[in-house]
């Protein structure tokens, strides 16, 4: 399968898929659009700044280190 192919089928599930770096940074490289239906913010935007999770999502549903 192709990456535009499974970029289709992510792009069609009812959740959230994301993807990231495992770096240090763990720099996030892909959010599928359905993000914008549950939080308000385009995946642009949830890519673009790396802050945006820790500002909207609730302590209790971030993961615990």
């Amino acid at each position: 399968m192709e990456r535009a192919q499974y970029r289709g089928l992510i792009e069609q599930l009812p959740l959230v898929t994301y993807v990231y770096e495992l770096t240090p940074t763990y720099r996030t490289t892909f959010v599928s659009p359905q993000i914008e239906e549950l939080f308000g913010y385009p995946a642009t935007e949830w890519i673009s700044d790396v802050t945006l999770w820790d500002r909207v999502v609730h302590p209790c549903g971030r993961l615990r280190s």
